[in-house]
């Protein structure tokens, strides 16, 4: 009797069954090739639905008649008990924004539109096959920016889809990174500034990379959100922009609490009673510190005196407060030395500290000193 010829149900050739198929469970380094009998099938998108006894279409992704079983058992029982390292395959999840790092995978494939920092619909209709032999349509493509430095490009949004699959092939073939994995995390390098990008960690069997909240897609901006982007225009300029923009809506009955405050006119200055017309007719004295760091002479205190008139400006260091009747009988001596006039009137705005030291030099140079507490001055 002849030896029974072997057959493969999977890509419908003889010599050998589905267990050892080349096209099913890929080819070894050693053993070339042969494109004419096996054409790639590394390509999980198809134009349009695609039958279900079509075996030009390779499911993505990949996996073998063993897995198939667990996974139509696992659909029909609605049991979670198979948790197998399937490509595409989840049965936990850290938050929606967490990506499946998935090694079999050909594209990026995203379950919620929120996480798109931009997308665009899809020009022809588009599916993806599952493992169980269902079509997932493809609405959107868009790029997901999953950090500063880690962005995913031509990503497909499937609204059936309950979880996120990151592609390494697609990643590594559009950049020049890396993808290193360990028994407890995964490593993404960028090869070309040699410096990590992205570090993922192990959860239920699966590799998962947290997505930053920074990068997601927000709703549509609310009126207060352009009024505040613009700088706060006026009802007249935002209801000429809402008749230009679509999306923006705006009601006259809008109510910025930040405008009143910051628009609003401030009353002007009350004129001062007291007014010079010539220099040294009013100086204005005070005393700055004690500090806490002193100058290269010690000094921690230092005095100033300001003329009214012109606004020019003396100031003087000094180690203690009692330093400072020295240097006011030294400025009277200047002004009466160089300018040849007298001091007629001394200010300061803290009165009574100064009524001490400055009751002698007052006497002696026919001057008047006023404080903050005097309400009326005249010449």
């Amino acid at each position: 009797m002849g030896k029974t010829q072997m057959h493969c149900d999977y890509c419908d050739l003889d010599n050998h069954n589905i267990d050892t198929c080349y096209k099913l469970h890929g080819y070894p380094t050693d053993k070339p090739r042969n494109s004419r009998r096996n054409p790639s099938h590394s390509n999980s998108l198809s134009s349009g639905p695609s039958r279900a006894n079509d075996r030009a279409m390779v499911t993505a992704p990949m996996v073998t008649q063993e897995q198939y079983n667990k996974i139509l058992a696992m659909l029909s029982s609605g049991s979670a008990d198979f948790n197998a390292n399937l490509a595409g395959i989840a049965l936990y999840a850290p938050s929606f924004s967490a990506w499946i790092i998935d090694t079999g995978a050909s594209n990026h494939m995203c379950s919620s539109l929120s996480l798109f920092s931009s997308y665009k619909p899809c020009p022809n209709p588009s599916f993806v096959q599952l493992p169980d032999g269902s079509d997932a349509k493809i609405t959107h493509i868009g790029t997901v920016v999953l950090s500063p430095d880690l962005q995913l490009d031509n990503v497909f949004y499937i609204p059936s889809f309950k979880f996120n699959l990151l592609s390494v092939s697609q990643l590594t073939n559009s950049h020049q990174y890396s993808v290193v994995f360990l028994r407890d995390r995964c490593i993404f390098q960028d090869l070309s500034a040699k410096r990590t990008i992205g570090l993922g960690s192990v959860h239920g069997n699966l590799y998962y990379l947290q997505a930053s909240s920074a990068n997601l897609v927000t709703g549509t901006p609310t009126i207060d959100i352009w009024h505040w982007r613009l700088g706060h225009p006026s009802h007249h300029r935002m209801s000429e922009l809402a008749k230009n923009v679509s999306s923006i809506s705006y009601s006259p009955l809008h109510v910025c609490d930040i405008c009143p405050q910051a628009k609003q006119t401030r009353l002007c200055f009350p004129h001062s009673s007291i007014s010079t017309n010539k220099p040294f007719q009013l100086i204005h004295v005070d005393i700055w510190g004690s500090f806490s760091k002193p100058s290269m002479s010690g000094a921690r205190f230092f005095f100033t005196i300001v003329d009214d008139f012109s606004r020019c400006t003396w100031i003087y260091l000094m180690c203690f407060k009692s330093d400072m009747k020295y240097h006011l009988k030294s400025f009277f001596s200047m002004v009466k030395t160089q300018y040849h006039c007298q001091i007629k009137h001394i200010f300061s705005g803290q009165g009574e500290e100064f009524l001490p030291e400055i009751q002698q030099i007052r006497s002696d140079n026919g001057s008047e000193f006023l404080s903050n507490e005097m309400q009326h001055f005249f010449f």
